[in-house]
């Protein structure tokens, strides 16, 4: 199920740049998906706010939860608190998810040179981390068998 939500978003985030390319600038796209899973919602929005010029703007709607700024260890843009979130269980309607967004001026956003050395520091935090957690978890290994033999 998870590659079906993962094509989906890819999938999303091609249409989600058309739509903005399409529109002229100082006008709005709205983004709305059938779907309350943050892989299709906020990671798509997220992505069309560091490649293309546009800004989240109040929707102009005032039902349903605000979008996730924070989610496991993925950080949005403060901004994504306009958007908003509809759940089944708690608005009594179907679930979906939709964004607001302006656009502000045509053309990819260029990814700075600041912008790519603070996500390979990032990689790079999460390969030491990933590396420190399999030393620990091997670490352990070694004193659960030396605490077996010791019983023994």
């Amino acid at each position: 199920m998870m590659i079906d939500v993962k094509k989906m978003s890819h999938l999303q985030k091609e249409l989600i740049a058309a739509a903005i390319d399409c529109c002229k600038p100082g006008g709005y796209i709205v983004y709305s998906t059938c779907s309350i899973t943050v892989e299709e919602n906020e990671w798509v929005v997220d992505y069309a706010l560091k490649n293309r010029y546009v800004k989240l703007v109040e929707p102009g709607i005032d039902i349903g939860e605000e979008g996730y700024i924070k989610y496991m260890d993925k950080r949005f843009d403060v901004n994504m608190k306009l958007t908003r979130r509809i759940y089944p269980h708690v608005h009594n309607m179907d679930g979906f998810y939709f964004a607001k967004l302006r656009k502000l001026k045509n053309g990819p956003r260029k990814v700075t040179d600041e912008v790519k050395e603070k996500e390979a520091s990032k990689l790079a935090q999460k390969a030491q981390k990933k590396q420190a957690n399999k030393k620990n978890a091997g670490q352990a290994s070694k004193e659960e068998v030396v605490a077996e033999e010791v019983e023994e």
